[in-house]
Parts: structure tokens; C-alpha cells; sequence
């Protein structure tokens, strides 16, 4: 078989294979694509990062979350018998790593950065 037709072929096969596979994507809701907006995608990079479940001896919870299109929410969650001092480090590490990473995207100029903290209802 002559080259150009082998990558005819080839090229033929492949071209097959990805219509089958669009086709099934489109038909499973889970396989769809989905491509996150940029304050999602920070969103989700920090909270990776950043997210820490409490336990017995860091007893307050830390997530990362975009509250609209331009905001970064730092939430905690904490019980009565934290220790505030280690809390507010966390948070305010969870500040500069925000900043430092929204400025490694180049998105420092628009993205803000808040916190919630709250006592964990018993």
C-alpha cells in the first residue's frame, strides 16, 4: 500500500472513531464538556489547595469558594475551643495564597478576596 493511502486510511479510522466518541459523550450528561469561567477555575485550584477539615486538634474547618464573578470567599467554620491565634494564621495564609496565585494567572486586578468566619452551630 502506497504511504499516502496507509495515512488515508489512518486518518479515515481516527476520524471514525471521534464521531463515535462525540456521540457518546453527548448521550452520557457526565462525558459532556464542560470548560469553567476563570473565577471558578481559581476557585477550585485554592480550595485544592487550601481546604482543611477540622479535627481534635485544629478544630475549625477552612474552604475556598467564587461567590460571583469576581470574589474569592474564604469560609472557616470553627468550634468554641479553637485556638484563634492558629485560625487567623490559616486564613490570613489562605489571603496571601490567593493573592499570589490570582497574580500568577495574572488576574490580581480584578479578583477580590473576602472571608466569612463563623462558630460551628453544636
Amino acid at each position: 500500500m502506497h504511504t499516502s493511502h496507509r495515512w488515508l486510511v489512518a486518518l479515515a479510522l481516527c476520524s471514525q472513531f471521534s464521531l463515535a466518541d462525540a456521540q457518546q459523550s453527548q448521550s452520557l450528561p457526565g462525558l459532556q464538556s464542560y470548560i469553567p469561567n476563570r473565577i471558578e477555575w481559581l476557585g477550585l485550584v485554592l480550595n485544592s489547595q487550601l481546604r482543611q477539615d477540622a479535627t481534635l486538634e485544629s478544630p475549625f474547618s477552612l474552604n475556598v469558594i467564587n461567590t460571583d464573578h469576581e470574589t474569592i470567599l474564604i469560609f472557616v467554620r470553627y468550634q468554641a475551643n479553637v485556638d484563634r491565634r492558629i485560625m487567623n494564621m490559616a486564613v490570613e495564609a489562605a489571603r496571601e495564597v490567593t493573592q499570589i496565585t490570582a497574580k500568577s494567572y495574572g488576574w490580581n486586578r480584578w479578583v477580590k478576596i473576602k472571608d466569612r468566619i463563623e462558630l460551628a452551630k453544636p
